[in-house]
């Protein structure tokens, strides 16, 4: 579940079973939204009051320029050759300049608003991802080796298309606070872009 403000007065909500809510009065009253979309939506982001992208299930990425009165589907791996797994993040820089992240280290970036994707993979699970400026994200998540679990920072300087491994966050013996050092770069592989007409 999440929540997105691109305005003082207009925020969406998006949460399980694809379901949204909306204001555009700060907060004072609240209506619902249908998405059409049914499977749970783990992430909503807004650059704009009225521009949203919200991702969820099976990489799906659904957009509305309306407040979220209307909604499209603008990818989904459930109907393209990539692998249907999970988005958890989003971060849209303007309307046009997206990134989404999920499950199995999946990356997807648009620089046109969602009408052609470019896909990859990194080596880490990632949860979150923050986009301040059309070319510079942050993304972070975690991996999993001989059952320790190792936090990581991803950064990409070139709107989502490629990823360097900036930090490593790993939990000391006792599970205390964890320790931070330097990655040396990642190495993602790529995966065929899916392009809507």
């Amino acid at each position: 579940m999440g929540i997105s403000c691109g305005s003082a007065t207009s925020c969406l909500a998006a949460g399980l079973g694809g379901y949204v809510v909306g204001t555009t009065n700060a907060g004072a009253s609240w209506a619902a939204r249908v998405t059409g979309f049914r499977g749970s939506l783990s992430a909503i982001s807004c650059p704009t009051g009225g521009t949203c992208a919200a991702v969820g299930d099976s990489d799906t990425v659904i957009g509305t320029t309306d407040d979220g009165h209307t909604w499209t589907v603008l990818t989904s791996g459930g109907s393209s050759s990539m692998s249907v797994e999970a988005l958890f993040g989003v971060s849209c820089a303007t309307p046009s300049n997206c990134v989404a992240v999920g499950d199995a280290g999946t990356v997807l970036a648009t620089a046109d608003g969602g009408h052609s994707w470019m896909a990859q993979t990194t080596h880490l699970l990632l949860h979150g991802v923050s986009c301040p400026s059309p070319s510079m994200c942050m993304a972070t998540g975690f991996q999993s080796s001989s059952g320790v679990l190792t936090g990581g920072v991803l950064v990409s300087i070139d709107g989502g298309r490629t990823w360097t491994s900036s930090a490593t966050m790993f939990p000391t013996a006792s599970g205390a606070p964890q320790t931070l050092s330097v990655w040396s770069p990642a190495t993602t592989r790529m995966r065929p872009a899916k392009h809507l007409e």
